[in-house]
């Protein structure tokens, strides 16, 4: 049974926001509707920009006086008592007295008094005082019966002070209907979330630097359909070319189409040292130099260089498409992110390790 003693404290810390981002102020727009509602959701693909917005509007909100907690979510969180553990966490970096006889209540208790902790953490929400924005995101990984109960109940009966902000790549199976009913939910999707051609013209030639022209602009605007993903893996591919139009004309097709040839382009223009760690690594949720020293055997050192060289991509190109990376953790591979979320093959010329083949899973906590 896990107890909740070691929390990473990481997974309920607001991120900072990467600096020189596409400003969305059409999206907050949108979201600053949510004002005065108990309900956001932010459902799309991978590589639409969820996580990124959503540190945009945090700290669009902080500057308006809002208090803000953010709990990032993974697989291991689908489990009832692990989830609330998280959330109180989360909560208690506004208060640290929200949820406190909850937390000791559901570390002592060898049976989960789930009505007993969420009474106490809602109770505890009413007295806080201030308004609050309470942001989970990858909730897609939210499916157990006993976690979704727990998040109705939440979104039930906790006080009007209170506002829930869910984004993942689904939609999570929230009764939810009343809410919508009431006018107590906005909810934003991959359709709103598309970079329109005024973005991908800040992104691709005031952000890149790139100087297309509005024709190229149009191309790519219509081929990846303002896929911020596919958008990403462009500019990688032509941030070295000298005929940029005439690359821009080769490629066509579905997003899947165009990010396996994208990412395949940007690969292979990769050093091959590079290429062999990335594709090694691949299947790993979360890289560290000891981690991957031991799956690709190489000694940490190596690693550790890699890794830098890596998180250094990740800052300057990869980071819409990221999760926060934090000091020697990078959330997510690079290559995991440009090959395969959008369901594109490895380059047929090479292989992974063992562990993608099987479909295992790893991780560096």
């Amino acid at each position: 049974m896990w107890l909740g003693q070691d929390l990473i404290s990481t997974k309920y810390r607001l991120p900072p926001s990467p600096a020189n981002l596409v400003e969305r102020l059409r999206l907050q727009l949108l979201l600053d509707k949510a004002n005065g509602r108990k309900l956001t959701t932010i459902s799309a693909p991978a590589g639409f920009g969820k996580t990124t917005l959503l540190l945009q509007w945090a700290q669009r909100l902080a500057q308006d006086g809002r208090r803000i907690a953010w709990l990032s979510l993974d697989a291991d969180d689908d489990e009832v008592r692990r989830f609330l553990c998280y959330l109180i966490a989360a909560l208690q970096t506004v208060d640290a007295d929200i949820g406190k006889s909850a937390l000791t209540l559901l570390r002592s208790s060898p049976i989960l008094p789930t009505e007993s902790v969420l009474a106490g953490v809602i109770n505890d929400l009413e007295q806080l005082g201030c308004s609050l924005v309470m942001m989970l995101d990858d909730t897609h990984w939210l499916q157990s019966p006993a976690v979704i109960q727990v998040l109705e109940s939440l979104l039930s009966y906790a006080p009007a002070n209170v506002h829930f902000v869910l984004a993942g790549r689904g939609v999570v199976p929230l009764a939810a209907a009343r809410l919508k009913v009431h006018g107590q939910m906005i909810d934003l999707h991959e359709t709103d979330l598309r970079f329109d051609l005024a973005e991908t013209d800040d992104f691709l030639n005031r952000r890149h630097d790139l100087a297309l022209s509005r024709d190229d602009l149009i191309v790519l605007q219509h081929r990846t359909e303002g896929w911020i993903a596919g958008l990403q893996l462009a500019s990688l591919s032509l941030d070295r070319r000298v005929e940029r139009s005439a690359f821009i004309k080769s490629f066509s097709g579905t997003d899947r189409d165009i990010a396996d040839f994208l990412a395949n382009d940007v690969f292979i223009r990769q050093p091959r040292a590079l290429q062999d760690f990335m594709l090694r690594t691949a299947f790993l949720d979360r890289l560290n130099a000891e981690v991957c020293a031991a799956v690709t055997g190489q000694a940490v050192s190596e690693s550790a260089a890699l890794l830098a060289i890596l998180s250094e991509a990740i800052s300057s190109s990869y980071r819409s498409m990221m999760g926060p990376i934090g000091s020697d953790i990078i959330t997510f591979s690079p290559i995991s992110c440009a090959i395969e979320w959008n369901g594109a093959p490895l380059p047929k010329s090479r292989t992974c390790t063992a562990g993608r083949r099987t479909g295992t899973r790893a991780r560096a906590t």
